[in-house]
């Protein structure tokens, strides 16, 4: 929401159901690499960054 964009509209254009985005934002399961490396092109995030951020968000 904080990039002005609905969770169904994100999980749509990433090819995942919106069930299984709602899980990744709750920490309930872990995507797939393909949907991460989708998630990096639609946000234009480096790849270093992303992860730092994402393992961050883990308390790992």
């Amino acid at each position: 929401m904080r990039r002005g964009i609905r969770q169904v509209d994100l999980a749509r254009k990433l090819g995942i159901h919106k069930v299984s985005l709602h899980r990744y934002e709750k920490n309930l399961s872990r995507p797939q690499l393909a949907v991460l490396k989708r998630l990096m092109e639609k946000y234009s995030l480096e790849k270093d960054d992303f992860l730092r951020k994402f393992m961050n968000n883990d308390g790992v």
